[in-house]
């Protein structure tokens, strides 16, 4: 998952708009990728959001182009909100194998993280 996808989610997310969401998550599944990946990827992501929101002037050794998003977004979303969507994410990797799709329980996960945060 290119790190833009990431972004692109949270920002989603961040602004409560789940038909973005959607649209997401269709452009995504074109490319059939692999969705416990994606959520690996989603929980690196929330991890340095949670970093930056508790220690601000962290740096990380592998700063790629997304640095700058991570810091907006970190103001962008609670520190409740990023701990939740990282248990929903955890969580969801551990029930992945038991969705009747990937795509599904990966859009299941965003969809608890839009509707009950």
């Amino acid at each position: 998952l290119a790190p833009h996808h990431v972004i692109d989610l949270l920002d989603a997310l961040a602004a409560g708009d789940g038909q973005r969401l959607l649209q997401g998550i269709a452009e995504l599944d074109e490319s059939a990728p692999d969705y416990d990946h994606m959520l690996a990827d989603l929980l690196a992501a929330l991890q340095r959001i949670a970093l930056i929101q508790a220690i601000p002037d962290c740096h990380f050794e592998d700063d790629g182009p997304e640095r700058d998003d991570l810091h907006r977004l970190a103001t962008c979303l609670s520190p409740e909100d990023v701990q939740l969507y990282y248990q929903f994410a955890l969580q969801g990797r551990r029930d992945l194998p038991w969705a009747p799709s990937p795509r599904g329980g990966f859009e299941m996960v965003l969809l608890r993280m839009l509707c009950f945060t």
